[in-house]
């Protein structure tokens, strides 16, 4: 028997999931780094600076923030 799931049901699709994914990965690795910086005694004369765009291009989860990108006026 295969069960059918409506798309509220099955989960965020391919992009949204691949997005989730980049800011798992960061969120496991950002401390890693920040360990080899500390290991290398290099943490307290380093900065780490992480940048991000200004939203979605993309109808997607947005945390309750309006609008998305807007490409091409």
């Amino acid at each position: 028997m295969m069960l059918r799931l409506s798309r509220s049901q099955a989960g965020p699709d391919n992009t949204t999931s691949r997005i989730y994914a980049m800011v798992k990965n960061l969120d496991d690795n950002l401390p890693r780094l920040l360990a080899r910086l500390d290991g290398l005694k290099l943490r307290e004369n380093t900065i780490v600076i992480f940048m991000t765009d200004n939203g979605a291009q993309q109808e997607r989860f947005n945390a309750g923030l309006r609008g998305r990108k807007v490409v091409g006026l």
